[in-house]
């Protein structure tokens, strides 16, 4: 090696050094798999403690591609709900076989591993847990693990298995938790016979097979659904063993449901209620849904095939939360999950109660349909998709190996490397004490100890915020006074604490103007606008007493739009405005419309209306973001006079209180380049100029952030703020440019003749037509052959190149026959140009090596041949300079998010750091294509959902993201119907309007009713009820373009009589016939006669008597205009308890029996019963076993 060469990779070594002693690479320091060796564990207080232990497992892929199921992770709400329920929580990872602290998977589908695998379940490691709770087990499990399992049941324990839809195969292992807590994978493929550990795991095609379904009764459906709303068919406390018992409809968001085979030892508890519409998830394997309803089997499940029990849920989503932990163990980012624990539709009450039920112990076994009600089997417990794989597994292709975690990336569970936690045992804060001004701004910076602590979340308050605010660090004086501003840390509850002391503000006066320099007429000005100011054609001036302020004139608006302008200014700090008014024979109408101007829009600040008669000061605030106001009269009457317009602001200015560069340290080769990039705080900072300064300018220069390396050694760039003098720095070494040889072509593989080339020219290289070579010996230089040329303008162009400094240039040479006006001309590239670099006369007739110096940043050689006489033999060519590499620092998208419509597509652009870095090349991912794909930066939305678009360097592996948010596309309310346009409706009556919005797959199809008199008619959600006699119109209007349709409602008053009251006076005949006086509308059968004697009628003869069975009265038609009753008066003669008066209801449809009067009473007696709304008639119909029936005094109201 070289000493350049040396001395560069010592300069870069020097480099790893420094970043790898840094925070961010702490963990880089330590054994491989010893990172996250210690197990969480979680406990409850003492005085809610109950004594149970339930274990998290994570042995078996639980933490997979998005997921993060852990108790400290994504899990972390479900497990602190337990231990505020008083269980103790703990993680299972498996064990730890060789005692070294460390618990890790090894593929022990391979024999050689099995011994040494120790992600394992074994009864022995788990029989202490009175639950073990398992969340989407990505790894199928061997034989003994089953037997294990099925064995912890048996000893009176219980499980709770979480699952998820088919084919969320996280690690693209071809496994997903459906299969592996069925027994089985979906496929039928010879390669799932394992063998081995495992057996033989393919599909069986039999619902009642496989472990699963053979010691619990119930197998995981291999369907994918979507129910937002929730599965609603939840089974009554008494019916699931009080797991139920306050619990709410349970989202499911990609999800799958069970079968039960045999109701003796499972039930379902949760399913599809009729209303339930749920939807095919859209990356759905097959149909997605297979039956529908109860037929689609329960989303919850619970067991008791032994002493112990067993409960299944199919979908994680309502028990997550949103802090996941580890990272994805393919890409390394960041996760990103559903806080479903908090949120609508959550499992959080079910899954507690689970929980409860799990960790009882019971002595009954089975589901005896006496005690315990029995599950129902699931109809069609396979559907004939579930026979059989449909689709490619996995469903893409991995970027590692799941069956091997050293190629699992950094800070994923499982890893050899990542991220080791340093609690935090204190903090600091930059200062103790600051005094700030009104509205003035410091930062506070929080510090951990030790530095390298891994949660350096902090939380800020102030004692007083009246006082002082703070927000992130950022402390704001708000008033005179002091206050404490703390910084709580995350980790430890750690305080440091900062006195804050406020000051009052200098007030400066920004704008103060009187107008006294105007001229003018009251409808005119002529001279003397304030320079800056804009004022509308037609405002004038009044100069009377009496119409202006401090001193005249004022300026008169006299017509509506007329308006006043102010000069442009800056204030740094909330401001407020006065001005002095007056308006003359103005009305509650008139107004003055007072504005400002942010740089960009016109926002108001208040609306002067009532303005006053005499003359007034105004007072307004005006916020630090205006650069201008405005004053627009708006008039119905009246003229309107304003003066004397102040504005006066707090003139404090905001201090720097410090800078930071976006790298603190780089290596660079000579000649290349870095951009730094200075950030002052705080962000609103008066003055943020900065200047830069190298300590080594012969090593390193910098100008505006961009420096440059000069030559080999070290210097230190410095940025220092003028605003206070804080400074951040940047440390670079450089190291000299290696040498290379970017040109050593012998063309030893050209073919060809004197007179033309055939084949073999070397990749890159042009010749003219006519150049040949030469093979005789004596005409080439190291090896045959060598490129003749033998006519003017012959020539020989190289590829391009990439010379960073000055280069060396070589060629061999030999004239046959020239003389010394032959010349070869030998042109350079540089600046989209050619020009001369040198040029050859007197060419050497013996082969000789020629030598020129070639400037940096040539790209291209050219060589040409002048003939006089002679021919041109030319070999050998090589350039040797530096071509350094200029390295990647950072790369940008163009779009940080984005929301796009499935279908659609656009374009994201990378831009690499520096942007003459000398690889370009990058390369595009997505979070979850199945949602958004990316192919060289053009993204296209495939399903809803949100997907993170990543672009990486080649060189340097830095990535830029872009989030993406992808929603079906709008579909806007074309036209809004209503199924009446006209409707008749009597007072007291009610109706229901139905809408229809078309097209009916619009997105938003909300629309709002309203009435045009609700003292006529009211409506709620379409239905309408009459109030009062008249007509309205009632309307539906669609939320989304404000469609309408209407219906216009007549109500009048009701065609009947809203009470009767009849006694039968009129009546006339005798106890077996009636001859006349019938009320009028009243119905009367054959047969009724009368009682006239003492004691057999009401208040007055006569009564009505009946005597025989099916004699009847019918009542005329009335209206009630609510609920009412009826009463009569009636009295048995001679009757026994079989005999019996019904009486019955008319509700414009149909008769219905209101009551059935038995046991007649012998002594006159008034019997009352209540009405309903609905009834417009009444029948009495007698049914006789022995004596009459006397019925008088019937009253309707």
């Amino acid at each position: 090696m070289n000493k350049a060469v040396l001395r560069k990779s010592l300069a870069y070594l020097l480099v790893a050094i420094l970043c790898f002693s840094s925070n961010s690479y702490f963990a880089a320091t330590v054994a491989d798999y010893t990172w996250n060796n210690e197990i969480p564990i979680k406990y409850p207080s003492a005085e809610t403690n109950n004594g149970k232990l339930v274990l998290f497992d994570n042995s078996h892929a639980e933490t997979a591609g998005q997921a993060d199921w852990v108790l400290d992770g994504a899990f972390s709400d479900f497990a602190d709900d337990l231990v505020a329920h008083g269980y103790t929580v703990r993680e299972y990872r498996g064990i730890d076989k060789n005692s070294d602290g460390v618990i890790r998977f090894y593929d022990d589908r391979q024999p050689e591993n099995v011994s040494i695998n120790e992600a394992v379940i074994t009864y022995d490691a788990i029989k202490d847990a009175d639950v073990f709770i398992m969340a989407e087990a990505n790894r199928p499990f061997t034989i003994s693990e089953y037997a294990a399992l099925k064995q912890f049941v048996d000893a009176g324990k219980g499980i709770y298995f979480i699952s998820d839809h088919y084919n969320a195969d996280r690690n693209l292992n071809t496994w997903d938790s459906t299969e592996t807590y069925n027994g089985y994978n979906r496929s039928t493929d010879a390669a799932y016979n394992m063998g081995g550990e495992y057996g033989d795991l393919r599909n069986p095609q039999d619902a009642t097979k496989g472990w699963l379904a053979e010691n619990f009764g119930v197998r995981f459906r291999f369907n994918a659904m979507n129910l937002i709303a929730g599965f609603s068919g939840i089974a009554s406390p008494s019916d699931s063993e009080g797991i139920t018992q306050d619990v709410q409809p349970i989202l499911m968001a990609a999800g799958s449901t069970l079968a039960i085979v045999d109701g003796n030892k499972a039930k379902g508890i949760v399913y599809l209620s009729d209303t339930d519409l749920p939807t095919k998830w859209n990356n759905a394997a097959d149909e997605g849904i297979y039956y529908g309803g109860t037929a689609e089997g329960p989303y919850v499940v619970i067991s008791k095939p032994s002493a112990g029990k067993a409960a299944f849920i199919g979908d994680s989503s309502p028990i997550e939360d949103d802090t996941p932990k580890y990272k994805n163990q393919g890409s390394g980012s960041a996760k990103s999950t559903h806080p479903g624990y908090k949120s609508a539709g959550t499992a959080n009450i079910l899954s507690v109660n689970i929980v409860d039920w799990l960790s009882t112990p019971e002595s009954y076994i089975g589901f005896d349909g006496v005690n315990h009600s029995k599950g129902i089997n699931t109809p069609n417990p396979l559907a004939p998709s579930e026979m059989n794989q449909t689709q490619a597994e996995p469903w893409a292709t991995p970027t590692y190996d799941p069956w091997n975690t050293d190629t699992y990336a950094f800070d994923s569970y499982g890893a050899p490397q990542g991220t080791i936690p340093v609690a935090v045992t204190g903090v600091t804060l930059n200062t103790s004490a600051l005094t700030l001004d009104q509205g003035q701004k410091s930062i506070l910076v929080a510090s951990m100890l030790p530095a390298e602590a891994t949660n350096t979340n902090v939380t800020w308050t102030s004692s007083d915020s009246n006082i002082a605010t703070v927000v992130n660090g950022v402390v704001k004086g708000v008033s005179e006074g002091s206050a404490v501003v703390t910084a709580t840390t995350e980790d430890g509850n750690k305080t440091a604490t900062c006195a804050v002391t406020v000051t009052a503000n200098v007030v400066a006066v920004v704008v103060n103007e009187g107008f006294d320099s105007v001229i003018g007429s009251s409808s005119s000005i002529s001279s003397g606008i304030p320079a800056g100011w804009t004022v509308s054609s037609g405002v004038g001036v009044y100069t009377s007493t009496g119409n202006f302020g401090a001193s005249s004139p004022s300026l008169k608006f006299g017509s509506t739009g007329q308006q006043i302008e102010t000069e442009t200014f800056t204030i740094n700090n909330n401001a407020t405005l006065s001005f002095w008014l007056k308006g003359n024979a103005t009305d509650n109408l008139s107004s003055l419309l007072i504005e400002k101007y942010e740089g960009t829009t016109w926002s108001t600040v208040s609306l002067v209306s009532n303005l006053p008669a005499v003359e007034t000061t105004l007072n307004f605030n005006v916020s630090s973001d205006t650069n201008k106001l405005r004053f627009t009269y708006t008039k119905s009457t009246g003229n309107l006079a304003i003066d004397d317009i102040k504005l006066e602001a707090a003139s404090s200015s905001i201090a720097v209180q410090g800078v930071t560069l976006d790298v603190t340290s780089a290596s660079l080769d000579v000649g290349q380049q870095l951009s730094l990039a200075a950030s002052v705080l705080p962000t609103d900072a008066s003055d943020k100029s900065v200047t830069w300064s190298s300590s080594n300018e012969s090593v390193a220069t910098v100008s505006s952030g961009t420096v440059t390396a000069v030559a080999e050694g070290t210097a230190v760039i410095t940025v220092t703020t003028v605003d206070g003098g804080k400074k951040a720095a940047c440390s670079v070494i450089v190291a000299p440019s290696a040498p290379v040889t970017l040109i050593d072509e012998g063309f030893d593989g050209v073919v060809g003749s004197s007179s033309s080339i055939s084949s073999g020219l070397p990749t890159g290289w042009t010749t003219s037509s006519g150049m040949g070579v030469y093979t005789s010996s004596g005409n080439y230089g190291n090896s045959s052959p060598s490129i003749k040329f033998s006519s003017t303008g012959h020539s020989l162009v190289t590829p391009t190149f990439n010379l960073t400094a000055q280069g060396t240039l070589s060629l061999w040479a030999k004239g046959n026959g020239t003389d010394a006006s032959s010349m070869l001309l030998i042109e350079k590239y540089t600046n989209n140009s050619w020009s001369t670099l040198t040029s050859l006369t007197n060419l050497p007739v013996n082969g000789t090596v020629i030598n020129a110096s070639v400037p940096q940043g040539v790209s291209q050689l050219r060589f040409t041949y002048t003939k006089s006489t002679g021919n041109l033999a030319i070999d050998d060519i090589k350039l040797e300079g530096t071509s350094s590499v200029i390295a990647v620092t950072g790369i940008t998208l163009d779009k940080s998010t984005q929301s796009m419509d499935t279908g659609s597509s656009f374009t994201l652009n990378a831009s690499l750091a520096p942007i003459e870095a000398t690889d370009q090349s990058v390369t595009w991912s997505s979070s979850n294509s199945a949602v958004a794909t990316v192919n060289n930066g053009l993204v296209t939305g495939i399903s809803q959902g949100t997907a993170v678009i990543t672009v990486t360097s080649t060189d340097g592996n830095y990535t830029a993201t872009c989030t993406v948010t992808v929603t079906d596309p709008v579909i806007h309310v074309a036209s809004v119907g209503l199924d009446k346009t006209n409707v008749d409706m009597i007072i007291g009556t009610t109706n229901v309007l139905v809408a229809t919005v078309l097209p009916t797959n619009a997105t938003d199809q909300t629309v709002i009713w309203t009435s045009s008199n609700s003292s006529v008619i009211t409506v709620a959600n379409g239905n309408i009820t009459a109030v009062s006699p008249g007509t309205a119109v009632v309307t539906a209007t669609s939320v989304d373009g404000n469609i309408a349709s209407s219906c216009t409602i007549n109500v009048t008053l009701p065609p009947a009589p809203t009470s009767i009251s009849e006694g039968f006076d009129s009546v006339i005949g005798t106890k077996s016939t009636i001859t006349s006086g019938i009320p009028a509308d009243w119905t009367f059968s054959d047969g009724l006669g009368v009682y006239t004697s003492n004691g057999n009628y009401g208040q007055s003869a006569p009564s009505i008597k009946m005597s025989s069975a099916g004699n009847q009265i019918t009542s005329p038609e009335f209206y009630l205009m609510g609920n009412g009753s009826v009463s009569f008066w009636i009295k048995g003669n001679g009757v026994n308890s079989a005999s019996y008066l019904l009486v019955e209801k008319f509700d414009g449809t149909s008769w219905s029996q209101l009551d059935s009067l038995s046991s007649l009473p012998t002594t006159g007696t008034t019997v009352s019963i209540a009405l309903d709304k609905s009834t417009s008639q009444l029948r009495f119909t007698y049914f006789k076993s022995s004596g009459n029936l006397a019925i008088d005094d019937i009253s309707i109201q």
